[in-house]
């Protein structure tokens, strides 16, 4: 078998009760984390255009609910809205080149209720798709200076919702090579860069594309479509549809000798804050420095960071995306508002004068780097993080800094799962009501226990 049908039949027959506990705790954290995401962007206007264009897409049927809105649609509209809602905070999960969470957990939600799957199998689903995503992503990624003019990033993420749909429609090994093949052929092209470029929101949109792309393949190879089984291999592979110049075959072999015994998924990275990647180590020194030093906003004067983000220093105050992706804006949105949420992108915030001042106070400190992000994703793939250092110099001129190796959230800073929860109910807090907030948590905590995934998605708005 080639790679494609190793990693298939890896992923049709992974069954729950061959899971480490801490694989089930982990895929059960991710699914809270994905589903609070979700919730978190349903009240800002383009959590609300989602909902609108999964309803014009779906809106005849009644297979699945949009998370969040309580609206039921087709389970293809449910998973494009899933998905795309999971990432309008940016506050979503992290596997080395991609969002997974949205795709994974946006999809293989949205199937699960249409075919009454339990818990289980949705485990299921979501650690399959972690560890086919996890190998196959690490494994096309272009050199250096391919990635400096085309970076996929979700251009593999549809295989996270094709093994979640196929994993729950039950698919065996060949129909799930398939599924994965017309994935791949489904998949977006690489405009990660041309995203960052024009700070579009059509960067959120393509993660519901993605999700219900993956969801798509699986169900036409659930009605009996054939072939597509190589995807991955030779010289015509999905690395060279995905836009890279190379592929490290010999990683990927090794890696597929490792299924079932060394989980990808436990290296998943959570997100502190609703923000861009790079933006959270800042934060993370930023708002301990306000809090150990009781500094409060109208007292800062200058925001000095190293390294210089050059690609992610701006805010233009055009939306959602381009506040996400702005170090400027995060940190004076943080100076008003150090507690995260979803009002962090509100109108009245992304506009308000007194943070738009805030935002410029933030500069490149005096002898700082510019750092290079390709060159930092690459650290990230093999171990390595940038450490970062901020300084405060409040109005009367006095000066407080710290620094930071890893942000919280990564493999080698962990959040609890307190914290994890924490972070859901500050997402969720804005559509569940307390008591509401607290159900959902625990019906996830005992998630193999559920029968109908059902239950779980009418607690969701």
């Amino acid at each position: 078998m080639g790679a494609t049908e190793i990693l298939a039949s890896y992923a049709a027959n992974l069954r729950y009760e061959d899971l480490p506990e801490q694989v089930t705790d982990q895929a059960k954290r991710i699914i809270m984390d994905t589903i609070g995401c979700m919730i978190g962007g349903v009240p800002l206007p383009l959590g609300k255009t989602i909902v609108e264009l999964a309803q014009d897409m779906g809106g005849g049927a009644t297979e699945a609910t949009i998370v969040g809105s309580g609206a039921k649609v087709s389970c293809v509209a449910a998973a494009y809205a899933n998905g795309a809602l999971s990432d309008v905070l940016d506050w979503n999960d992290m596997l080395y080149v991609g969002h997974p969470g949205t795709a994974a957990v946006g999809a293989g939600l949205a199937m699960a209720e249409r075919e009454g799957a339990s818990g289980k199998q949705l485990i299921e689903a979501v650690v399959a798709a972690y560890e086919v995503f996890g190998r196959v992503g690490i494994c096309v990624q272009p050199s250096e200076e391919r990635q400096q003019a085309l970076w996929g990033m979700l251009t593999w993420i549809p295989f996270n919702s094709a093994i979640a749909a196929g994993k729950i429609l039950r698919l065996d090994g060949a129909q799930m090579a398939t599924a994965i093949g017309t994935a791949g052929a489904f998949a977006p092209l690489g405009a990660c860069w041309k995203y960052v470029e024009t700070r579009s929101d059509t960067y959120h949109y393509n993660h519901g594309m993605t999700a219900m792309s993956g969801l798509f393949a699986a169900m036409h190879a659930h009605k009996g479509l054939t072939g597509m089984n190589t995807i991955l291999e030779g010289p015509t592979g999905f690395w060279v549809l995905a836009g890279s110049d190379q592929c490290d075959f010999d990683r990927l072999d090794a890696l597929l000798s490792t299924l079932g015994k060394d989980y990808w998924i436990m290296q998943t990275l959570y997100k502190r804050w609703p923000a861009n990647l790079w933006v959270q180590s800042y934060l993370d020194v930023f708002t301990d420095l306000l809090k150990t030093h009781q500094i409060v906003a109208d007292e800062i004067a200058e925001i000095n960071v190293a390294p210089a983000l050059a690609m992610l220093m701006t805010y233009r105050a055009n939306g959602t995306m381009d506040a996400a992706f702005s170090l400027a804006y995060a940190l004076a949105i943080a100076a008003y508002e150090p507690e995260p949420g979803t009002h962090w992108y509100a109108d009245e915030n992304m506009h308000s004068p007194k943070v738009l001042e805030m935002v410029k106070k933030v500069k490149k400190a005096d002898g700082a780097q510019d750092a290079d992000l390709n060159h930092e994703f690459r650290n990230y793939w093999n171990g390595y993080w940038m450490p970062v250092q901020v300084e405060i110099v409040t109005a009367d001129n006095r000066r407080f800094s710290g620094h930071a190796t890893y942000p919280k959230g990564h493999r080698d800073n962990p959040m609890s799962h307190a914290e994890l929860k924490t972070k859901f109910r500050l997402a969720s807090g804005s559509v569940l009501e307390q008591g509401r907030t607290e159900e959902v948590i625990a019906m996830i905590e005992n998630l193999e226990d559920v029968s109908d995934i059902g239950r779980l998605a009418a607690l969701l708005h």
